[in-house]
């Protein structure tokens, strides 16, 4: 093989190995673009007597509603949406941690979970969701109680209004909301949180632990331990 040969030969194969490599980093960066881009931050927004905390890892964002649900919440939440619906999570979950509340707030994020595809559950660990929080755990796609070693539960009784002498007392109402529950929940499951709170005045509470939820199907399973939110403890 003359040299002219041999030369032809070096530069065919340098020509060959300069493509291969622009062809892969072609392909390399159209898979960055391409590529989901998720948020780590763990954004606060304070609320009056509570917390609502944003967070996420790349399959799940997290909402967590710490505290007594209000008027003010419902605010908060809002914005607590945006944030998370920015993100681009595939999942989407609600983490509630309440001792209760005013009914109407809660419906109004119930709602807004219902409509935007929202999973509900309660912080791992001691998470608890008494009197109008559950009303927000039922209007989960997906209703989760945690998994593992963990004293999780939900409390029901009938709403509390204010009487002519500005004290609290108990409305007895507890029909207003059923309606609701039965919008959110199937239709035996619904029977039996109604029933709940119908029997239980609003000084009392009525605990149903995971074994009731789920075979009532007030819960639909398990959470196992895929939660890592950064805030939880």
């Amino acid at each position: 093989m003359d040299w002219s040969t041999k030369f032809s030969v070096r530069f065919h194969s340098v020509f060959l190995i300069i493509a291969l490599l622009l062809l892969y980093g072609c392909a390399h960066q159209i898979r960055l673009q391409n590529a989901k881009s998720y948020s780590y931050e763990v954004n606060r927004y304070g609320i009056k007597n509570g917390d609502i905390v944003v967070s996420n890892n790349e399959k799940e964002c997290w909402i967590e509603i710490i505290g007594y649900i209000t008027d003010d919440t419902t605010r908060a939440f809002w914005i607590a949406v945006q944030d998370a619906e920015s993100r681009g999570c595939p999942e989407k979950w609600v983490i509630l941690d309440s001792n209760g509340g005013q009914l109407r707030p809660a419906r109004i994020i119930a709602n807004t979970i219902r409509s935007r595809d929202y999973n509900t559950t309660l912080r791992k660990q001691g998470g608890i969701c008494n009197s109008v929080c559950p009303f927000v755990f039922i209007s989960g796609n997906r209703r989760e109680i945690p998994g593992g070693w963990t004293n999780a539960k939900i409390g029901l009784n009938q709403p509390k209004k204010k009487g002519p002498d500005g004290k609290w007392i108990c409305s007895g109402r507890y029909e207003v909301s059923k309606e609701f529950v039965e919008s959110m929940l199937p239709s035996k499951a619904a029977y039996i949180f109604y029933d709940a709170i119908a029997k239980t005045d609003c000084w009392k509470m009525y605990y149903m632990y995971p074994s009731e939820l789920i075979s009532s199907g007030i819960a639909t399973g398990i959470r196992g331990d895929k939660i890592n939110s950064q805030s939880f403890t």
